[in-house]
């Protein structure tokens, strides 16, 4: 291999940062914008010193792989309701999907749109700002996360609640950590112990369940009336009453979606159905959630990822393709690093649409 696993690891850490919007925990659906969008990035690196020698830039291409918003950002968010968080230089501001700035970079941190708000930070308190860059709330709160379901968790201290739309608490600041309402309820741990509210503050499940620290706190959120949940290291899923719908009984466990969900059973991962029966009986050293109609299996043996569909069929199998790490399909592409030398977006048919190496430029020890 010409530059190693270092080169790998370093690529894939930064496509993470740059996916990543945000420190919260709070995992929420993304709303598409109506001409998809997909960030790429350009960046010089030394072959002799293994070292990136300039600041990457991030733009965006259209699902075809044409850069349609040149690199010129030191980081960009996902296009949420229209807009997009981009950095530059030590500011965060909003564009549109013609790369124009709708808000121009004047904060320290931002998040993005949801319900039509978007949290910023300034001056290292947190508050919400419309589309035209108004603050409808003022910044005021230590930490604060994407509005959902008309309410936005907010912390004063080490204390998180919930306040509306006016900036009014409707759930006073109590719990050590919260999730976002999903389905009316929102998980929230107090004493490391999980459990559900409603939108009045009130229990509906009583904290009782474990706390995966090393979990995306997003996956406790309820999908489509069931919501993962841990006790004494095995996963299993209830109801919105708190009963269990599938009994813990998992090694590890992922949340549903598209109708099924990926499960550890004997160190092997498979995917059920809401009633708890195999779909795709366990088979693959780890598997990620479906999207698409597509979810990421992974061959330790071979150390290889590939795709399989609903069937348990093979898309694009880890032994043809060998993808070294891949991302989820969104709207018909998936970022994947191929090799130590190319990386970039695939097809549903494996195809590079995009190659992010062809964009990076090498040099060598002298600067050819």
């Amino acid at each position: 291999m010409k530059k190693g696993l270092l080169l790998i690891f370093c690529l894939a850490l930064l496509f993470l940062a740059a996916c990543t919007s945000g420190t919260s925990s709070n995992s929420s659906k993304s709303n598409s914008s109506k001409n998809t969008l997909y960030k790429v990035r350009d960046y010089k690196y030394d072959e002799d010193y293994y070292e990136f020698v300039n600041d990457i830039r991030y733009g965006f291409m259209n699902k075809k792989g044409e850069v349609v918003i040149n690199y010129q950002f030191d980081y960009v968010g996902e296009f949420s309701e229209g807009l997009a968080v981009v950095y530059i230089g030590d500011k965060y501001g909003f564009i549109n999907e013609s790369g124009e700035y709708v808000i121009n970079p004047q904060y320290d941190y931002a998040e993005k749109f949801t319900d039509g708000l978007a949290a910023v930070q300034l001056n290292g308190k947190y508050g919400y700002i419309n589309k035209k860059g108004e603050y409808v709330i003022n910044p005021q709160f230590d930490n604060a996360y994407p509005f959902s379901e008309g309410l936005a968790a907010v912390s004063v201290g080490d204390k998180f609640g919930f306040i509306d739309k006016d900036g009014t608490y409707t759930i006073n600041p109590q719990f050590e950590y919260v999730g976002q309402f999903s389905e009316g309820l929102a998980w929230v741990e107090l004493s490391e112990r999980i459990g559900y509210i409603d939108k009045t503050g009130k229990y509906v499940i009583n904290p009782q369940f474990d706390s995966p620290y090393y979990m995306d706190y997003g996956n406790l959120d309820f999908r489509d009336g069931i919501a993962l949940v841990m006790v004494k290291d095995t996963f299993g899923f209830i109801d919105h009453k708190g009963q269990y719908v599938i009994n813990p009984q998992f090694e590890w466990a992922n949340p549903f979606t598209d109708g099924l969900a990926s499960v550890s059973v004997g160190g092997k991962y498979g995917f059920i159905n809401k009633e708890g029966s195999f779909v795709i009986n366990p088979q693959f050293d780890w598997a990620g959630s479906f999207s698409d109609g597509l979810a990421v299996v992974a061959d330790w043996d071979i150390e290889a990822y590939g795709y399989i569909n609903k069937k348990g069929d093979y898309v694009l199998n880890p032994s043809e393709k060998q993808y070294v790490w891949a991302d989820n399909f969104q709207n018909g592409l998936a970022y994947a690093i191929f090799d130590d030398e190319n990386e970039g977006y695939i097809d549903k048919d494996g195809n590079v649409v995009y190659n992010y190496l062809t964009e990076m430029t090498y040099i060598g020890r002298y600067g050819y």
